[in-house]
């Protein structure tokens, strides 16, 4: 029975396909597969949009989110609130966006200046 409530007690990571990733506490099992997990805070919030076009909303901190039991690993890592983690996901996507960019770049400015040479 302790060994149960040890697994109840630590902190866990739930990693969902496009709805986010989310950190908190086991609450309970429904049936085998599936895990019960109190959100106690936010790594990367949801993407923001479906195929469809429809927009994702993701989920807040102290929602109770049914995940499968594969997508839950136990963490160290701590979360913030929704709207700090989507800012921290637009500063994070304007660094990438920036840096992929310039190495495009790199790589066109590299590859015109072989032309230029060979020609």
């Amino acid at each position: 029975m302790g060994n149960n409530l040890e697994l109840f007690n630590q902190k866990y990571k739930a990693s969902t396909p496009f709805d986010g990733v989310y950190v908190g506490r086991l609450i309970g099992n429904e049936g085998k597969t599936r895990k019960r997990f109190l959100i106690d805070g936010v790594i990367a919030p949801a993407l923001p949009l479906e195929l469809s076009g429809s927009r994702r909303s993701g989920y807040r901190v102290g929602q109770v989110i049914e995940v499968p039991g594969h997508a839950v690993k136990p963490t160290e890592a701590n979360g913030t609130d929704y709207l700090s983690a989507v800012r921290n996901q637009i500063s994070e996507c304007k660094n990438k966006s920036d840096v992929l960019a310039n190495a495009y770049l790199q790589v066109l400015v590299e590859l015109q200046s072989e032309e230029f040479y060979c020609a």
